[in-house]
């Protein structure tokens, strides 16, 4: 994100605990927020999460919520003066039957 001067990547496939939440944004509060998601009752599979360059966003602002653990989350930031940014990160199942249901 740094490197590349990427200002909001969404990633799936991440199992992220919130105390593991907590440990990489104080380990990269300099540069990173890390906003995720992960089912409670599966937490092997199921896990989102949005990560935004400090350095290039209003990271302070935003505000985020778990519409459906794991698969769904929403977030809020504001991008310019005027401009508010709304973001839907899912992560959909592989298996066509369970698509249907998001």
């Amino acid at each position: 994100i740094r490197d590349k001067k990427t200002k909001i990547m969404e990633i799936q496939e991440t199992y992220l605990s919130k105390e593991e939440e907590s440990k990489l944004n104080e380990m990269f509060s300099h540069w990173l927020k890390i906003i995720s998601s992960i089912d409670p009752d599966n937490t092997n599979a199921k896990g989102i999460a949005v990560m935004l360059n400090t350095q290039s966003t209003n990271s302070k602002e935003v505000t985020s919520h778990e519409l459906i653990p794991g698969r769904a989350l929403l977030i809020h930031i504001t991008w310019t003066k005027d401009v508010k940014l709304t973001i839907l990160a899912i992560y959909v199942p592989n298996e066509p039957s369970k698509n249907q249901m998001l």
